[in-house]
Parts: C-alpha cells; structure tokens; sequence
C-alpha cells in the first residue's frame, strides 16, 4: 500500500513540476499541486500507523492557520501595490478582498462563539 502511495506521489510530483517549469501562470499548477500534497500526506499517514490522528490534527491546525493568516497578507500586499503604482480602483482589490475576507472570518468566529454559548446554556438550563 505504502509502495503504491509513494508511486502515485511521485507520479503528481513530476507532472506538477513539468507543468510549474513549462509554464508557471497555468491554473492547472494549483490543482496539481494541491493532489501532490494531499497524496504525499496520505503516503506520510500511512507510515505513521498509530501517530497518524496526532499528525492529521497538526496538520489541519496549520491549515486553519494558515486560512486565517490569508487576508493579513492581501491588506499587506494591497499597501504595497497603492505605495508603488497608480492610484487605481484596481491597485486596491487585493487590499479590500483583504478587509472583506477578514471581516467575514470575523464574523463567523464571533457567530460561532455565539451559537456555542447558546448550546451550552440550554444544556445547564
């Protein structure tokens, strides 16, 4: 299982590396590259037998992370664009998808908050 797995990898490995290295700005890279991921971590949880729950948990906190993480670097990246090009309607949108991401993950952790404190009052009530 694990030998297969590995081959399978591999397999999404060079084809995403081909790809990135023929042409960089083709969208089919991201979907490569995300099978070559998913397919690794699965060869990696299959080596790892009885630690593969404590692995799988780091990993999706990293990728909860790393979501969060997303809008602090548009508003960043969107102060960079208006300090060094045009004054554009257009230089602004990774700066207000930023602000928009941002609020809406606010919004949602503030509401799920909320429904959790719900659930436990009715629970003690």
């Amino acid at each position: 299982m694990e030998k297969s797995l590995f081959l399978v990898a591999a397999l999404f490995w060079l084809i995403f590396a081909v790809s990135f290295h023929l042409d960089r700005s083709r969208y089919r890279n991201c979907y490569l590259l995300f099978a070559a991921l998913v397919v690794t971590e699965l060869f990696i949880l299959s080596l790892l037998g009885d630690y593969s729950l404590g692995v799988t948990i780091i990993l999706l906190a990293i990728i909860f992370l790393v979501i969060l993480i997303v809008p602090v670097f548009l508003i960043m990246n969107g102060i960079v664009m208006f300090r060094r090009e045009r004054h554009s309607p257009a230089n602004l949108l990774s700066f207000v998808f930023g602000i928009v991401i941002g609020v809406g993950e606010l919004a949602t952790t503030i509401r799920n908050q909320r429904k959790i404190k719900n659930s436990i009052s009715r629970v003690k009530a």
